[in-house]
């Protein structure tokens, strides 16, 4: 066998070599690529699962309210707001068309009935919290200061890690001569610091005396600035805010 004729057989075998690990190099190169691929896939629907179930809470949390762990859900937003942090209607209570005019009412229960303003304007299903249920929201929850997007008022948290924001709406005070006068009630005095919420009857483990009669407090009243809570009664002109409870 000539010098040259060997040459050439181990040059041919060389650029054999080189043409199959370039071929391999190219397979792992592709291989590596189909792998980030199924791997990115499958943490994008990881991810579109997440995303997909929290939407899911959130639209069942806008349905049925949020469970606090107690034995009602209560909703997210106070009735006539559409975020957490606005004071939606500041009512009399008994008033359904979210204005200051006073109706006649015979009873302060009105929880559940034509007269409370969560049913006639969320539906059915929603009403105005009892007063043991509001009671029950400040007995059984933590309460925090909290401010969200510049409304102060107090972030309510169940024993099972759920919570609500309720946002502080100001005084309830309204002149009696202003009671049978039907306009959208705007004033925010004292709304930094001051939240009173209606309870739709009355709560019947704190009671005042009034003329030789008792009665139930009707509302709930509490101070950011003292981290103040309080069940309180007023008159049925006055205007407060409302947030609702859904039945488990």
């Amino acid at each position: 066998m000539s010098k040259s004729f060997f040459l050439y057989i181990c040059t041919r075998k060389h650029i054999s070599l080189i043409l199959i690990f370039n071929i391999m190099k190219k397979f792992l190169i592709v291989a590596n690529i189909l792998a980030f691929v199924v791997f990115a896939g499958c943490g994008s629907q990881s991810s579109k699962t997440e995303n997909t179930q929290e939407l899911a809470s959130i639209q069942e949390s806008a349905s049925y309210g949020v469970d606090l762990g107690l034995s009602v859900n209560w909703a997210v937003c106070n009735v006539g707001a559409e975020n957490p942090e606005e004071v939606g209607v500041r009512v009399p209570l008994g008033n359904v068309t979210g204005t200051v005019k006073s109706p006649k009412l015979e009873s302060m229960n009105v929880s559940g009935t034509d007269k409370d303003i969560a049913k006639v304007m969320m539906g059915d299903g929603w009403r105005m919290p009892a007063g043991k249920e509001m009671r029950e929201l400040v007995d059984e929850c933590e309460w925090n200061v909290e401010t969200v997007n510049g409304h102060n008022g107090f972030r309510v948290t169940g024993k099972n890690g759920n919570s609500i924001f309720l946002p502080n709406s100001g005084s309830n005070y309204l002149s009696e001569s202003f009671s049978s006068m039907d306009f959208e009630f705007t004033d925010n005095t004292n709304i930094s610091y001051e939240g009173n919420y209606w309870c739709g009857t009355p709560d019947a483990d704190e009671v005042y005396i009034v003329n030789g009669y008792e009665y139930g407090c009707n509302h709930l009243n509490f101070n950011t600035d003292t981290s103040k809570k309080q069940f309180m009664i007023c008159d049925l002109y006055f205007c407060c805010a409302v947030r609702a409870v859904h039945e488990k």
